[in-house]
């Protein structure tokens, strides 16, 4: 899917699911996360990785505020970044996921969206904002 490209906001929703569906593990675990933080649960060393995440996100040229201004995802795509998604919650225009909850997923699979764009261009690859938690 062409992130430039206008598409209707049932194509948009079918593709942010499916990728939701794909990563089902880290879906849950990051929304079991959110409702420890919410709480004030949540593992200190885990709060403090999820709130350097989000500022890393917050900064990020390809979060989908960002993203629909910023000359590094024009360079990147050959455009600005397009939404028909009718939440106005910050997201991440490479992987879709919901900001808030990507950061509160800890599992080792659980990457910088950017992770999803290396797989699908191996010969031009981008240097993740953050990696898979170690702690």
């Amino acid at each position: 899917m062409d992130p430039t490209k206008p598409r209707s906001y049932f194509a948009e929703m079918a593709h942010y699911y499916a990728q939701g569906a794909k990563n089902i593990d880290n879906v849950l675990e990051a929304r079991w996360n959110k409702a420890l933080q919410t709480a004030g649960e949540l593992d200190p060393q885990k709060a403090a990785e999820a709130d350097r995440r989000m500022a890393l996100c917050q900064g990020c040229p390809f979060n989908s505020l960002n993203a629909k201004t910023s000359p590094e995802f024009d360079a990147l795509f050959g455009g600005h970044y397009f939404t028909n998604r009718s939440d106005q919650d910050l997201h991440c225009s490479i992987c879709s996921c919901d900001i808030d909850y990507k950061v509160l997923s800890f599992r080792t699979d659980n990457m910088c969206g950017l992770s999803y764009y290396n797989q699908n261009n191996p010969g031009n690859s981008q240097p993740l904002k953050w990696e898979a938690f170690a702690g």
